[in-house]
């Protein structure tokens, strides 16, 4: 919806309170029309974004299980957006300090893309597919080996970020953008 376009651009320029405001806005309207709704899980997904980026965990966790809940129930079970809330979940449990949750979450989304770009075999996209999301399934291997790092297993880090690098655009690649944190590898070494 327009309203979700203007809240992404608040939200882009980091003013949340307007952002929040027109997420809340288009929720509302869209609830009105029917609340089960899959048009309701964008709005409701960047309300959980402005929560988390305010630091209201919980308010943000939220938000992203109802729009995980409104996707699968209206058939996303293998989509982009699925593999999104599933992330963005993982965030959450990462600045909780639920390592285990965290770790899972990335899990799940990272599944859920790698999933897609079988799906897309069928129609004879599956290259195109991975070359779209090898960035972002690259910085969820990563945001995966940091949740390991933290609650100390090392060799399991250490294997998402050799994940991570497979997931690195490749030469001829136009996004060249989702290079490796070399920060993250060093904390393996690091004692």
């Amino acid at each position: 919806s327009s309203l979700c376009n203007k809240g992404d651009v608040y939200f882009q320029e980091g003013d949340y309170v307007q952002a929040f405001s027109y997420y809340d806005k288009a929720l509302q309207i869209e609830t009105a029309k029917n609340a089960k709704s899959i048009s309701n899980a964008r709005p409701m997904k960047g309300l959980g974004q402005v929560h988390y980026q305010m630091g209201n965990t919980a308010e943000s966790k939220a938000c992203f299980k109802k729009a995980k809940r409104l996707l699968k129930k209206n058939g996303e079970q293998t989509s982009e957006e699925i593999a999104q809330v599933y992330e963005l979940l993982g965030d959450v449990y990462l600045r909780k300090k639920k390592y285990d949750k965290s770790s899972e979450r990335y899990r799940k989304a990272n599944n859920t893309l790698k999933k897609l770009c079988k799906s897309e075999k069928k129609s004879g996209g599956e290259e195109a597919m991975k070359k779209e999301l090898r960035p972002a399934m690259a910085q969820i291997a990563e945001k995966r080996g940091t949740a390991h790092i933290r609650r100390g297993n090392r060799a399991k880090a250490h294997k998402r970020f050799k994940e991570a690098k497979t997931f690195q655009p490749q030469p001829g690649d136009q996004d060249n953008d989702a290079a490796v944190n070399d920060e993250n590898e060093g904390d393996i070494h690091d004692d």
